[in-house]
């Protein structure tokens, strides 16, 4: 009788161990998907430590604080942003998360009046694809279907700020595109293609202050409701609010800044924990050059199993053709731990008309693996249209 009552604890703390999540959002825009999908745009703030809040800058600062952005001619900037494939963190998984695409950034900026600025961006925030899936079709054996389940978070933004003595405000409307292509739903008999891209706007406005020595900023943005609906399964998400805060002080030549981006990622799920992102960055000034070092300590926001997205027709009766592993290769989802410690490096060179940024962010835990190599350009086009109508009055 007790080893009957034992066997039945055992099995009771096994099923309750066993929770299984079911997605509260299309797959690679859960939360624990960031540690991959995350794109720091913007190659200053990413080679010291991904820290800009409280730092002023270019268009290429607009992401982390709208009022962190200044500009005194017609100004041009490009990012490439190339990620390193990893293994997917799900362990049950074979295949590799890569990014889709290497562009970053494209934005232009101009003084429209004294003291108000305006910027107009396009950039890639997020991005992952699983790199693939193979399935071997019942009715033509040898004959195979092939998914390569992909996830891009595009954004169009127009940035504008304005300086008030030592103040400066600003605000971001972001119309972000949310990509999905080959997306999987287990159960879409034969396989079905689900791509699908929904348009959402969010705004994130920002505040900064600075008496030439010590700043400081802030950004926020509000949490989004927005249902993702597929022909297959429709999402009821919570896109978590996002709050930056940091200050920075300058000595001379050399800049230390020190911020902190909080994630609301329980506002997406109640299972996930917030995130807190501790930023440290350091820059260093020698003539036309720029040094750059940081470091990025992130949260983790959740771990445990996951339920396959799966669809049942009315008809059904829950048995479908394919098994679920022969479909994914894997019966579930298991995430593991995605805390993240990344180690960043960055150098610039720049003159009166162009300049030119590179960055490295790597992460040396290695359980949540991402590697980011950075690249950036701008142009100022004030000074060279200046030079050509000196030239042309001579």
């Amino acid at each position: 009788m007790k080893r009957m009552l034992l066997t039945a604890l055992v099995c009771a703390i096994g099923l309750l161990s066993a929770q299984y999540l079911e997605f509260p959002a299309p797959w690679y825009l859960n939360s624990f998907y960031d540690y991959y999908a995350d794109n720091y745009i913007g190659t200053k703030d990413a080679g010291r430590g991904y820290t800009g809040t409280s730092v002023m800058g270019n268009i290429d600062n607009v992401y982390l604080n709208p009022a962190a952005f200044k500009t005194d001619c017609f100004h041009v900037y490009y990012e490439m942003n190339a990620k390193m494939p990893y293994d997917e963190i799900n362990k049950n998984a074979t295949g590799d998360l890569t990014s889709p695409s290497a562009l970053g950034m494209v934005g232009v900026s101009s003084q429209l009046m004294k003291n108000l600025n305006v910027g107009f961006s396009y950039a890639i925030l997020k991005s992952a694809q699983y790199d693939r899936i193979r399935v071997e079709l019942m009715q033509a054996p040898g004959n195979y279907v092939f998914r390569d389940p992909t996830f891009m978070d595009k954004a169009l933004t127009l940035s504008a700020s304005y300086q008030l003595n030592d103040f400066s405000f600003g605000i971001n409307v972001i119309n972000h595109i949310y990509d999905f292509q080959d997306y999987v739903i287990y159960g879409s008999y034969p396989f079905a293609i689900n791509d699908f891209r929904e348009n959402i706007v969010r705004l994130q406005p920002g505040f900064y202050w600075s008496d030439g020595k010590i700043a400081a900023g802030l950004s926020y943005t509000p949490s989004t409701n927005h249902e993702f609906a597929t022909d297959y399964i429709t999402y009821d998400t919570t896109l978590p609010s996002v709050l930056n805060s940091g200050v920075s002080l300058q000595l001379n030549k050399l800049l230390l800044a020190l911020e902190m981006t909080n994630e609301f990622c329980s506002e997406m799920d109640s299972a996930f924990d917030d995130r807190i992102n501790l930023k440290a960055g350091l820059e260093y000034k020698v003539d036309s050059y720029t040094y750059r070092v940081g470091y990025i300590k992130r949260s983790e926001v959740w771990n445990g199993n996951f339920a396959i997205p799966t669809y049942y027709t009315p008809d059904d009766n829950g048995n479908i053709e394919y098994e679920v592993d022969e479909i994914f290769g894997f019966e579930d989802g298991l995430v593991g731990n995605t805390e993240q410690n990344l180690v960043t490096i960055g150098f610039g060179w720049e003159s009166e008309f162009f300049g030119l940024d590179g960055a490295l962010t790597q992460d040396v835990t290695g359980d949540a693996g991402n590697t980011q190599l950075h690249l950036g350009c701008f142009m100022n086009l004030d000074p060279i249209f200046n030079v050509v109508l000196k030239t042309r009055e001579n």
